[in-house]
């Protein structure tokens, strides 16, 4: 039986650029312009000495994330290639150096991870492809392929499993809807032509995507308008590895040499 039979099919981001996911509010179409009334009489205009009434809620600004930074972890010796928050936020773990591959591809296994049932592995290579995977058979369901000049390097599935993002060497992140093998965005701003590089969803605040970068800085995008609306600063080396807390606005990223730090970083309330 096909598990990824019977989904409905998904515009392009060239095709709409304002393609919207699971659970995002819709914007209902505009209602009929009512008839012009009879031309009025403008009022007299106010005096000086009279209040004028506040416009500020006309104008207020997009609601932006002000994440800063909370803690510096150190005591790794190698790289920092991963870091994770526990399902219940109470603990961060981190890895070092991969020193094993997955013998599923035909190039180094650069990120593998599990659907929200662990039903399915979703899992990227070296070879440029990116494939799903039936956890209880094995059985390869599905295989995306990034642009020829576009190396995979990361992986993984968005919280409600309907989704993958990716990375890849060409310094841009993508947004598939892996049943239609559809990219409906794509992420640009930061570098990565290099490294193996995360990127990850924030849904705890606002609706965002993460992800570190060669520059040493943490990018954060607007899911949606693909804006890049936070940079995040601190690092002393390329940042390779995020994570978000599953439940508070908090992030974690971690670098290679010479910083060899993990960072976390608390979103402090709206920016001005």
């Amino acid at each position: 039986m096909d598990l990824l039979a019977g989904m409905d099919d998904s515009t392009t981001d060239d095709d709409n650029a304002s393609q919207t996911t699971e659970d995002d509010p819709q914007v209902p179409a505009p209602a009929p312009a009512p008839a012009q009334p009879p031309p009025v009489q403008p009022p007299p205009a106010p005096s000086a000495s009279q209040p004028q009434p506040s416009t500020s809620h006309q104008s207020t600004p997009r609601e932006r994330p002000n994440y800063r930074l909370r803690h510096t972890l150190r005591g790794h010796t190698q790289s920092v290639s991963a870091v994770k928050f526990s399902p219940d936020g109470s603990l961060l773990a981190s890895c070092g150096k991969c020193t094993k591959t997955l013998n599923a591809h035909l190039d180094y296994v650069t990120a593998v991870h599990f659907n929200r049932d662990s039903s399915l592995i979703v899992s990227c290579s070296l070879d440029g492809l990116i494939r799903i995977w039936n956890v209880t058979t094995g059985q390869c369901l599905k295989t995306l392929a990034e642009g020829h000049d576009a190396i995979c390097q990361h992986v993984q599935f968005s919280p409600n499993s309907k989704y993958i993002l990716s990375t890849a060497h060409d310094s841009a992140i993508r947004l598939w809807d892996y049943h239609t093998s559809r990219c409906l965005k794509t992420y640009v701003g930061h570098r990565n032509e290099k490294f193996c590089i995360a990127a990850c969803f924030s849904v705890t605040g606002g609706k965002w995507i993460v992800s570190g970068s060669e520059d040493n800085k943490v990018y954060i995008w607007d899911l949606q308008s693909r804006e890049v609306v936070q940079t995040l600063e601190g690092h002393g080396g390329v940042v390779v590895a995020v994570a978000t807390h599953p439940h508070q606005n908090m992030i974690a990223s971690g670098s290679i040499e010479p910083d060899l730090a993990i960072r976390v970083w608390a979103d402090r309330g709206q920016s001005t």
